[in-house]
């Protein structure tokens, strides 16, 4: 049984614990407003840096009103917590929302400073596979 979820196997609790925003249950401790300097405030030794380390899958939806900034923030947390140089420190990332409709607030921003800030601008961007749905099922 596991000690997060209550859950009786340990698989579906990691999923449990990842299917959320990044500031809810794992808390990433992202900083705002987020600057290319940026890096997170969570310990190695916290509980939720515990929770990192045991997740093999790390589901984020609402990515798009995520800052590239943030998205950078996010790796360069996953990387220095699990010693490693590979993106996003080898987890898999998976992503979801909708760009035509959630994009990130840049205060006073032009339209183009918004495409800028959005995670599709990012030189981490090119690590995802991109996936579409193509049929709408409502």
């Amino acid at each position: 049984m596991c000690s997060s979820c209550g859950t009786n196997t340990r698989s579906i609790c990691l999923l449990i614990i990842c299917a959320a925003t990044s500031k809810q249950i794992l808390g990433f401790k992202l900083p705002v407003p987020f600057l290319d300097t940026s890096v997170s405030s969570m310990g190695s030794t916290s509980p939720e840096a515990d929770k990192l380390h045991q997740a093999v899958l790390i589901i984020n939806y609402e990515i798009t009103m995520l800052t590239k900034d943030g998205l950078r923030c996010i790796d360069s947390l996953l990387r220095d917590l699990m010693n490693t140089d590979k993106p996003f420190a080898g987890k898999v990332i998976t992503i979801g929302d909708d760009f035509r409709q959630t994009l990130p607030v840049v205060p006073r921003g032009t339209r183009a400073d918004v495409i800028e800030s959005s995670i599709n601008s990012s030189s981490l961007w090119s690590k995802f596979t991109h996936l579409s749905l193509t049929t709408n099922i409502r």
